[in-house]
């Protein structure tokens, strides 16, 4: 009997051993005279908790976007267009947003917000917002 707890212990302990999550705390990106900082970062929630989203920025993908996590990408300014895919279906739109005229040394949060039975709603926050917000995430790291 013993002998049989110790080894479900050892099987779980091994299975949750293969669940380390890679993130690196949020860290603030050092704002450069002739780039906009965009930061696109998805809450922790149970709702799509599941997905991973593919995070396109202008065209030029950025990384993907799992829960509790963030991405960011240093643009020209102008206009800026952030299309969340699914990384299975690439040409599936999942939600998107396009925010007018970024300048440059300035960060602009962008909050990926999931709605239930699929789709994220994307949001402009204001900076005091998107950074609280923003800072509660992690960027995935790869080993």
């Amino acid at each position: 009997m013993k002998k049989g707890i110790v080894l479900a212990a050892v099987c779980i302990l091994m299975l949750l051993m293969g669940c380390v999550d890679k993130r690196m705390a949020f860290q603030d990106i050092e704002e450069q005279q002739d780039k906009a900082v965009v930061y696109v970062y998805r809450p922790d929630s149970f709702v799509n908790s599941a997905e991973t989203m593919d995070v396109d920025l202008n065209g030029a993908d950025i990384g993907y976007l799992t829960r509790g996590g963030y991405r960011y990408a240093l643009v020209d300014p102008g206009d800026a267009t952030v299309i969340l895919r699914k990384n299975v279906i690439p040409f599936n739109e999942y939600g998107s947003i396009t925010v007018r005229d970024l300048k440059a040394g300035k960060s602009y949060y962008i909050k990926a917000d999931p709605v239930p039975f699929g789709g994220f709603d994307m949001m402009l926050m204001d900076e005091a917002t998107g950074r609280r917000e923003a800072s509660a995430t992690g960027l995935y790291v790869s080993e």
